[in-house]
């Protein structure tokens, strides 16, 4: 019996073997089956996800567009600045009473002139005379005035070392200052007559402007003789002694 039994126990076995090998395949193809359908399902809320952040992100508020600037008008005269004073030019400025414009070209011949500073060079003779200050008045005759100054006394006619040294002083262009002009009254104490021919350069020196005054033909120049006011002074007294 126990025989028996084992037979069927045994033969049982060989049905159930088919079977499990049956259901095997189904599982593992349904396991297999499983994770497919996981990663779609993963993939389908990835999808969906990046989806609604692309809509979120596309989605923008509208602007609206801006009006097209209007092209200036070419025509439109600029602004004017602002209203200025006219400046007013300035006025030049006058020239200090001692001075006056300096000319370069201004020598001892251009200032006499050809005749003047040829009697001057070489005169025949060469009066002195004491002068009285003021100019002359109508009552004074012609032939006690010298250059329209009164006569006061008739000196000595220079030697002629005498007129040499005037000459070394009256002829050179360092004895001037052509480019100063002085204010005061011309006062002569000292006057010189150079005589040529028919000609005549008549010379006054006033010593308190320390100017000398050149009359010749009518015409008449005064210039300053500063640089050799020692020189004059010294040249006065070899022909009057000072007064007291």
């Amino acid at each position: 019996m126990q025989k028996t039994l084992v037979v069927r126990l045994f033969s049982l076995s060989l049905l159930l073997v088919p079977i499990c090998q049956a259901e095997t395949p189904s599982t593992k193809d349904s396991t297999a089956n499983s994770p497919p359908s996981t990663v779609e399902s993963s993939e389908m809320s990835s999808s969906t996800k990046t989806d609604s952040a692309a809509t979120k992100e596309a989605w923008q508020p509208q602007t609206p567009p801006k009006e097209s600037e209007k092209p200036k008008d070419q025509s439109v005269v600029p602004k004017k600045e602002a209203w200025q004073p006219p400046t007013l030019p300035k006025e030049a400025e006058k020239p200090k009473e001692s001075e006056k414009p300096k000319d370069p070209k201004m020598t001892v011949q251009s200032f006499f002139g050809a005749e003047v500073y040829q009697i001057l060079s070489s005169p025949e003779r060469v009066e002195s005379f004491r002068m009285f200050p003021e100019p002359a008045s109508k009552e004074v005759p012609v032939n006690k005035q010298l250059a329209g100054f009164p006569i006061e006394k008739i000196g000595p006619l220079l030697t002629n070392d005498q007129i040499k040294t005037f000459q070394t002083l009256v002829l050179s262009d360092r004895s001037y200052l052509f480019e100063v002009e002085k204010r005061c009254f011309f006062r002569p104490d000292t006057g010189l007559r150079f005589t040529k021919g028919q000609n005549t350069v008549e010379i006054l020196l006033s010593y308190s402007c320390d100017l000398w005054q050149f009359s010749a033909q009518g015409n008449t120049k005064t210039e300053d003789f500063d640089p050799v006011k020692i020189e004059l002074i010294n040249f006065r007294q070899s022909l009057f002694s000072p007064k007291p």
